[in-house]
């Protein structure tokens, strides 16, 4: 069995001539210009001078006092109180589009809520 196929083909490349074009492009011309600024100086003149100031100073001490208080409890008192109260759910009968859901299902029930 012969394994060495070869596969001949012809490759076809475009043709580029070689053609040189100048191109001028856009530049900017940099050229210096004189920038005037008007220019503040400050000028510091340091001077010193000794003012004389009266200083008070107060030495407090430790005093000891036994003051009255009153100690207060206070208690609470569990309540609670019923209330009556209407929950309705929808009934779930009727037909898909027809007026299903329309109706409901209501009842009483007692609650009763814990407070203090």
């Amino acid at each position: 069995r012969d394994t060495n196929t070869s596969i001949y083909a012809e490759v076809c490349v475009p043709a580029f001539a070689e053609k040189v074009t100048p191109v001028t492009l856009a530049t900017k011309v940099v050229v210096d210009n004189d920038y005037c600024f008007d220019r503040v100086l400050t000028v510091c003149e340091e001077t010193s001078q000794f003012v004389e100031r009266e200083i008070c100073t107060f030495v407090y001490e430790r005093e000891d006092v036994t003051a009255p208080c009153t100690t207060t409890q206070v208690t609470y008192a569990d309540k609670s109180e019923t209330m009556k109260v209407t929950t309705c759910n929808p009934s779930g009968y009727g037909t898909p589009g027809y007026g299903s859901g329309e109706h409901q299902y209501c009842r009483e029930e007692y609650q009763t809520q814990a407070y203090r």
